[in-house]
């Protein structure tokens, strides 16, 4: 999936308000918490200590605000100018549609049928006016085609499409990818069918 001899730092978005509360973002978005902008810090230091020429490294950051927040403080931490973080929508979260905004108790009540469902098959059912599994990996293809980058990627992203990202460069099945975790504080170097945690 990835051109020969790149490298792509993966990290998510530091933890945001609805994070705290337990409610599906998706396509909405909330602020980062104190301790979700800590993470970002956190994280451009530990990737500035482990690559040479961080500051050279291309940024690309989901356009969504709580991503974009988190590649800025990552890109400062690096010395580099927040201005040069690219974004690309393709990186954007899972739409969870008519879900967004609740949490999974109010889901489970109003969408009994449809979160059964979907829980049994994430990769072709999507939650009402929303994405499946099968949807995002199609635009993930997309944009990891079109990456042109020799050298390190840094790129910010959300829970369920990075999950999904590792889990197409990793070759993993499904069961796989819905097992992987979406800790806010992991940073994975991912080059062809290859998936570390730093």
């Amino acid at each position: 999936m990835l051109p020969a001899e790149t490298s792509i730092y993966l990290l998510r978005h530091g933890q945001t308000q609805w994070n705290v509360k337990g409610r599906y973002q998706g396509g909405l978005d909330s602020p980062l918490t104190e301790k979700g902008k800590q993470q970002a810090r956190d994280s451009g230091r530990k990737l500035a200590r482990h690559l040479n020429n961080a500051s050279r490294c291309q940024i690309v950051s989901s356009p969504q605000g709580r991503a974009l927040h988190t590649a800025e403080l990552v890109a400062l931490e690096l010395g580099c100018d927040p201005q040069c973080v690219q974004t690309d929508p393709r990186l954007k979260e899972i739409s969870f549609g008519e879900w967004e905004g609740k949490t999974m108790d109010e889901i489970k009540r109003e969408y009994p049928d449809e979160f059964v469902a979907r829980t049994n098959d994430r990769w072709r059912v999507a939650p009402p006016q929303g994405e499946s599994y099968s949807g995002v990996a199609t635009r993930l293809k997309s944009w990891s085609h079109d990456l042109v980058v020799s050298g390190h990627c840094i790129v910010v992203s959300h829970g369920c499409t990075g999950r999904i990202l590792r889990g197409l460069i990793g070759d993993l099945s499904l069961q796989e990818i819905s097992s992987l975790d979406e800790a806010h504080e992991n940073i994975y170097r991912l080059s062809n069918e290859s998936c570390e945690l730093l």
